[in-house]
């Protein structure tokens, strides 16, 4: 202090403090370069001066927070809109992240939903979608990750050095952007999990009650807009359901070219299940079930696909769902452990760009005969309604 007094060249000095009604908030202060002493008049005048500069701080603090408050309260109303609007899933989860970065200044806030049944989580929407795409894995398992500690135990948790915990994967995308705080938070309806809220930092969150109280509140209407729109999913897949159903059974009765019905079944296949590509799959001898011949019926493969053949029970999802009569996925084949690839099938995988695989055997009887199989390019899970579990 005493450096920048002689640096300014003063001698006399007078401080008056800013007083609002909850307490001091600064000073004022006056210096002269010579030395003298202040009249009682000037300190009066002074801190007449202090107690309008006092005023004017207040009310621009309490400005500056109304403001704050009303953005926050803004985002909540429009979240509320898109929630009675909308019934599009990744709208509303887009709409709901961006109202998490709002309430909370600073956050980079994601949605990711969760099913269950499967213990699958699959992160959905980002209020930044630039940050977000970068980000390694978007489908977790339960157990795997940060969201997968969340969903096993259904507990919010706050981190402070999210570089440094070994819970979080992707730690250079971590790096990256510079994010070191994180706080999840499950969001229950009914005792149900259906989705996780991340919030990802630069600098430690200090939350407030009313920050509390805003988050709970996101929360609690996030949980009503996701089970809305998937009730709404449900009944548009049901009725897609039946009227494809119902467009292979004609086909079925009016036709006795398999290829044709084949053919026919791939394409819609792709359809219900969101897949980019779809084949059918033989067994040439029932009486030796790990021999396939693949495939009599394809859409979106090469021809080279059709020489695959796999060399044991667990080379790829269809010789296991053929030898186990039951569907089997995988939401990412080239590096589920639950399978061990031969070096030709990985090369044959790689080649034709899927990742996700459905097959779900083609049963006469008690008999596998074959089984269709549906690929997605990108990594994902399928649901038990979806695989017909």
């Amino acid at each position: 202090m005493r450096a920048s007094i002689e640096r300014a060249g003063y001698r006399a000095v007078l401080a008056v403090p800013l007083l609002t009604r909850n307490g001091p908030i600064g000073a004022l202060g006056l210096g002269a370069r010579k030395g003298r002493r202040f009249g009682r008049d000037e300190i009066a005048l002074a801190r007449t001066f202090a107690d309008l500069a006092a005023v004017a701080l207040d009310n621009a603090q309490l400005a500056e927070r109304l403001e704050g408050r009303l953005e926050r309260l803004q985002a909540l109303t429009r979240l509320n809109r898109v929630i009675t609007s909308s019934l599009a899933m990744d709208e509303v989860l887009r709409e709901i992240a961006r109202a998490a970065a709002a309430l909370i200044r600073g956050a980079i806030a994601s949605f990711a939903l969760v099913d269950e049944a499967a213990r699958t989580i699959e992160l959905r929407a980002w209020s930044d979608e630039a940050v977000g795409r970068g980000f390694p894995r978007r489908t977790l398992r339960f157990g795997q990750g940060i969201l997968g500690w969340i969903a096993e135990r259904r507990e919010s948790v706050s981190v402070d050095d999210a570089q440094a915990d070994p819970r979080f994967v992707g730690s250079a995308w971590l790096a990256t952007h510079g994010f070191t705080s994180y706080i999840g938070v499950p969001v229950m309806l009914e005792g149900r999990l259906l989705a996780i809220l991340s919030l990802n930092g630069r600098t430690a969150f200090a939350l407030s009650a009313e920050d509390h109280d805003l988050l709970d509140a996101l929360v609690g209407q996030a949980a009503v807009a996701i089970r809305n729109a998937r009730l709404y999913d449900e009944a548009e897949r049901g009725r897609r359901e039946a009227e494809v159903l119902a467009e292979v059974g004609r086909a079925i009765t009016a036709s006795l070219d398999v290829r044709e019905i084949l053919d026919l079944i791939t394409e819609r296949a792709c359809t219900l299940l969101d897949a980019q590509r779809s084949a059918v799959a033989l067994v040439p001898h029932p009486e030796q079930p790990g021999t396939v011949e693949l495939f009599v019926a394809s859409r979106g493969l090469s021809e080279r696909f059709r020489e695959l053949r796999p060399a044991h029970p667990r080379d790829g999802t269809t010789i296991a769902a053929i030898t186990e009569c039951r569907p089997v996925w995988s939401a990412d084949l080239l590096n589920d452990p639950a399978f061990d690839l031969t070096p030709a099938t990985r090369a044959l995988v790689e080649a034709e760009g899927y990742r996700a695989v459905l097959s779900v055997p083609l049963m006469v009887g008690a008999r596998p005969i074959g089984a269709l199989v549906t690929h997605r390019d990108d990594v994902g899970p399928f649901t038990e309604r979806r695989a017909g579990g």
